[in-house]
């Protein structure tokens, strides 16, 4: 089985991305699951044409994205994606719509196909601290979570998000929501074999 896992560079006021920093510490392969693991630019919509080209060059049975989520504590199990871009920060490259879909008259919403339920389930039977979400919110992650939804559609690839909290590197003060990268490590790997 072919995984696709993918991360996002920095942005923001960040120099780092605790989804880059946790894609870097994966193995090649978990169990019978090889990773190809790539890392792609936090602008609106040119991460969705890599990920196109990735589909294309390795027919991936899976893709798993991840995402960076400060204020949060938990790995977040994102559910939908929404056909919404609307920008807080400009993205890397000084993008910033404002109420914009991200696919003109395309579908409203999409659901993750990955087994959203059963990574829940599996991350609580571990005690690793975990939740659903139904808002992978309006940024470039949610930009990313739905082109692919709509890249795959009909098709046998499964395909979702995780948003990562913020790494311990990343806090100065321990009481700031974030989780450390060893904990995320052993989350992912657990999602990654549920699949």
């Amino acid at each position: 089985m072919n995984i696709l896992i993918t991360a996002f560079e920095p942005f923001g006021d960040d120099d780092i991305n605790s989804s880059y920093e946790l894609l870097k510490t994966l193995p090649e392969q978990i169990d019978n699951k090889i990773l190809i693991r790539t890392v792609l630019p936090v602008v609106f919509d040119e991460c969705s044409i890599l990920i196109q080209s990735l589909i294309n060059d390795v027919s991936p049975d899976a893709i798993m994205c991840l995402g960076q989520a400060g204020g949060d504590q938990s790995l977040r199990i994102e559910v939908v994606a929404i056909n919404l871009n609307d920008a807080r920060i400009p993205d890397n490259k000084g993008n910033q719509p404002i109420d914009e879909p991200i696919i003109q008259d395309g579908d409203v919403a999409y659901f993750s196909t990955l087994p959203t339920r059963k990574m829940f389930e599996a991350l609580k039977k571990k005690e690793i601290p975990t939740r659903l979400s139904y808002s992978a919110g309006t940024y470039v992650c949610n930009n990313l979570m739905f082109h692919s939804l709509n890249m795959t559609k009909g098709t046998h690839i499964k395909t979702g998000f995780i948003h990562i909290p913020l790494s311990e590197q990343q806090v100065n003060d321990s009481s700031k929501p974030h989780l450390d990268t060893l904990t995320s490590k052993k989350g992912l790997i657990e999602l990654i074999r549920v699949l």
